[in-house]
């Protein structure tokens, strides 16, 4: 896809299953006022869900580890 001369981007498709905090934000928008919302820091309601993400990012690379050597 070409949006400007000098830039070169492309798309692609997350499942929400595997994007867990965009979709509970998506949700939860329709709650906010509408406008621009900027967090400083994340939403009390993503904590746990940021936790499990990291957690599941760091095991896949230990398991890769582990079957690489």
């Amino acid at each position: 896809m070409k949006i400007h001369e000098d830039w070169c981007c492309s798309v692609k498709h997350i499942f929400r299953e595997q994007n867990c905090v965009a979709d509970a934000l998506a949700a939860k928008s329709y709650d906010f006022a509408h406008g621009l919302h900027v967090f400083l820091e994340a939403p009390a309601f993503l904590s746990d869900m940021l936790a499990a993400d990291d957690t599941e990012k760091k095991s896949n690379f230990l398991l890769g580890v582990s079957l690489n050597s």
